[in-house]
Parts: structure tokens; C-alpha cells; sequence
């Protein structure tokens, strides 16, 4: 829920990212986890008896992370998070188009070939170069 006015967060991530063993706490590779519903609520199921660290997290909010949590088995563990907003700072992205654009006096598909293209072919004739290339077909005499 939101820390600030106790509202449900639906589609925030609750993951299960450590196991504690001797006192460490030790990452997890495969994590398990689940969405939270409209209404908050989320269930991980099928979790092995043991201590782990879970993280709450939805974009805008801050991560929330509690560690040493006791699963014991054939026992539900009830775990609620409340996240505090955060401000988002996206780092601008800038794309750069190159190359032609679409020309639109020409009707059909058009596709070039370089020197490079050609003298890296193995082919020696530039038809059998052509022929290779999507679109050329050859008729019944070779042509």
C-alpha cells in the first residue's frame, strides 16, 4: 500500500531475492514472486521452509525490502509493505535517425548492393549474385 495515504498499489512486484543461511544472506538466481491485484494483495506460492529477504517494488515508489522473513511449512506468512513515492529522474534518450527515409515517389521495394556486398559473394556473375537476392526469380529459361 501507499505509505502516505494507505491505498492498495496494484501491479507492484513483491519478489523473494535472498535466503539467509548461517546468518548470511545469500542472493537467489531463480526468483520467486507475484503482482499485487487491485486491491494490494499478492501470493507467492510453492516457498521452501526458511528465512528470506522480499522486495517490494512499482515505478514511482521506493524499493522496500525486509529481511528475515520465516516461512514455515504448510503455514501461510502474511507480509505488508507500505512504499513512499519517489520522485522518477529519467535521463533523457536521444535517437538519431540515418540512412534514407521513405521516398515516396518510388512504388516499389527497392534494395541496393555495395562493392563490398558483391566482391565478398561467391558468386562470379552478377546474375547469379541478382538471383540469390529476395524478390528476382528466374523464369523456365534461366532469365
Amino acid at each position: 500500500m501507499d505509505k502516505h495515504n494507505h491505498e492498495a498499489l496494484p501491479s507492484a512486484i513483491v519478489i523473494i531475492v535472498g535466503q539467509w543461511d548461517r546468518g548470511q544472506e545469500v542472493k537467489i538466481q531463480n526468483n520467486l514472486g507475484a503482482s499485487t491485484s487491485i486491491e494490494g494483495e499478492y501470493y507467492i506460492l510453492n516457498v521452501p521452509p526458511g528465512e528470506y529477504s522480499i522486495e517490494a517494488r512499482i515505478v514511482g515508489y521506493q524499493t522496500e525490502k525486509k529481511q528475515r522473513v520465516v516461512v514455515n511449512i504448510d503455514r501461510t506468512t502474511q507480509l505488508n509493505f507500505s512504499l513512499s513515492s519517489d520522485a522518477v529522474n529519467l535521463q533523457e534518450v536521444v535517437v538519431v535517425a540515418s540512412g534514407e527515409g521513405i521516398r515516396k515517389d518510388v512504388a516499389y521495394s527497392a534494395k541496393g548492393i555495395s562493392v563490398e556486398e558483391i566482391s565478398a559473394a561467391p558468386q562470379v556473375r552478377l546474375k547469379d549474385l541478382l538471383t540469390n537476392e529476395v524478390g528476382i526469380e528466374q523464369d523456365a529459361y534461366g532469365v
